[in-house]
């Protein structure tokens, strides 16, 4: 497998004992389901199974502590649970790294800050003009002030000539309606197109990963 985000769920957490370092740690197994490419999730040819290792021993008890708060750990160590969503699905992710010569994978819990940001209200508003209008049960967005064609004036009256005396008033006929200019085409660009339904939300891009304590080798 290459480095880079994955998509997965939760199957289980519990506490253990580092058979290297003999340190106390967190395992969370997780089925891995998807791989990132091209900014999409790209199913794998079958699911697999891989583990996460967080140390609680030394400076990394913070560190894990604080990744496992983020998915919705409360505190019992006897019996780990977190927030439903994880046990759907959550972006994990792997890096390569070597041990005593051998090389080996080394999966992360998201860190924090990596959660979704809302979109804004006029993007929520396109989307959601954009799916009524495609199915059927209203119109297209209008376009932007920038772009909306600009009303046309009317065409100010000439004012009336005053006769001399004795002449006959005749009355000044009124300047032709000037033809009202045809409104310039709104340009509009190309909505992207939809991803494969069923599919999860693309991937984050990981940070840089803190040193973890651990030195088991996932499995």
């Amino acid at each position: 497998m290459i480095e880079g985000p994955y998509y997965g769920r939760v199957i289980s957490a519990v506490s253990s004992v580092s058979k290297n370092s003999g340190g106390d740690q967190v395992v969370i197994e997780c089925e891995v389901t998807h791989g990132a490419e091209a900014g999409d999730w790209v199913a794998l040819p079958q699911p697999i199974k891989r583990h996460i290792y967080l140390s609680l021993t030394g400076g990394a008890w913070e560190y894990s502590i604080e990744k496992m708060k983020a998915i919705g750990f409360t505190g019992d160590f006897d019996d780990i649970k977190f927030n439903d969503a994880v046990y759907d699905g959550l972006q994990i992710n792997m890096t390569l790294d070597t041990y005593k010569g051998r090389q080996r994978e080394r999966w992360e819990l998201p860190y924090k800050g990596m959660e979704p940001v809302k979109a804004d209200a006029d993007r929520i508003a396109r989307m959601s003009a954009r799916y009524r209008a495609e199915a059927g049960g209203g119109q297209p967005p209008p376009p932007s002030p920038a772009e909306a064609p600009k009303p046309v004036e009317p065409e100010a009256e000439a004012p009336p000539v005053n006769p001399g005396p004795g002449a006959e008033a005749t009355p000044e006929p009124n300047a032709p309606a000037k033809a009202e200019a045809p409104a310039a085409p709104v340009r509009r660009e190309p909505a992207p197109p939809p991803r494969p339904s069923g599919t999860p939300a693309p991937p984050v891009k990981p940070r840089p990963q803190a040193p973890d304590a651990s030195d088991d080798v996932p499995f």
